[in-house]
């Protein structure tokens, strides 16, 4: 009986394209873990310039409605200005007529005039105090929305950028939440400012 010196020919090829079989299978199964990485990356880069060009809008409203604010507190003041100069005029005025009347004098008419006009003057410069000083607070809150928005846009942002050096998918969920978070501020600072537009008018009428 002779000894077999190695495997038949029909064995060496089985063996052979089982070799190769496994060979493919990790190269296809590389080919597509590269492949959804690579769709991964490419999502993710497209992601952050959407949350990147969205805090720069953000930071541009943001600084709008605090110049406005301190626009607005800045008016008020000087309304409250007038609205104090008025008054000492008024306490003048009144005292005046305190004085002629005590002495059995005819109070001038102009005196009258201008103490009816200061009385309207007051009333007037009040209600324009009052305004401006709510739109200043408004202002106010609308940057502090996108404030907010802002600072959860760039630490979304931050953490993409840590995901792509990690490799980590969920680093990358949790910055998109977060930068989902900063779009809601937008959009709801968006919305009251739709809201608020009435008073947004009464502020350009107090202007005049």
């Amino acid at each position: 009986m002779s000894e077999r010196l190695g495997p038949e020919p029909h064995e060496f090829q089985e063996h052979v394209l089982e070799a190769i079989s496994e060979v493919k299978a990790e190269l296809d199964t590389e080919v597509a873990n590269e492949n959804r990485e690579h769709k991964w990356l490419k999502w993710l880069g497209v992601s952050t310039a959407i949350l990147s060009s969205t805090a720069a809008v953000a930071a541009m409203l943001g600084g709008y409605y605090a110049n406005a604010s301190s626009i607005s507190q800045s008016q008020a003041s000087d309304r409250l200005t007038q609205f104090q100069a008025n008054s000492m005029k008024r306490h003048v005025d009144e005292s005046v007529i305190i004085m002629l009347k005590a002495q059995q004098k005819p109070v001038p008419h102009t005196v009258k005039q201008d103490l009816d006009k200061l009385a309207r003057d007051r009333v007037k410069i009040k209600a324009n105090a009052t305004t401006l000083q709510a739109i200043s607070q408004y202002d106010l809150r609308q940057h502090n929305y996108f404030s907010y928005a802002i600072t959860a846009l760039q630490v979304g942002v931050s953490l993409s950028a840590i995901a792509v050096i990690a490799r980590n998918r969920r680093i990358w969920y949790l910055g998109m939440g977060l930068g989902t978070v900063g779009i809601a501020c937008m959009i709801f600072a968006a919305a009251s400012t739709s809201i608020a537009t009435p008073v947004l008018a009464i502020h350009q009428s107090a202007k005049k």
